[in-house]
């Protein structure tokens, strides 16, 4: 399984993201800004993101992803 963490650096830097290597191959960034956003989630079954937007382009250009992990209080509903 591919995960994909897209903005790491908003998570906090006290936490440890390493338990997630025992789920699949795992890539880590710091940041990911909109237009980078179709490369780094491509063949990604599961993303954690905090502040990226996801919308319908970035989801039609990424059919593999099963789960969108958001770690924050809430979401945008567009």
């Amino acid at each position: 399984m591919k995960i994909v963490v897209g903005d790491a650096a908003t998570l906090g830097f006290d936490l440890d993201l390493s338990h997630l290597n025992a789920l699949g191959e795992v890539k880590i960034h710091s940041t990911t800004t909109p237009c980078e956003m179709a490369a780094r989630f491509a063949g990604a079954e599961v993303a954690i993101i905090t502040k990226l937007r996801m919308n319908r382009e970035t989801l039609g250009e990424n059919p593999t992803l099963r789960l969108i992990a958001e770690c924050a209080m809430g979401f945008l509903a567009a």
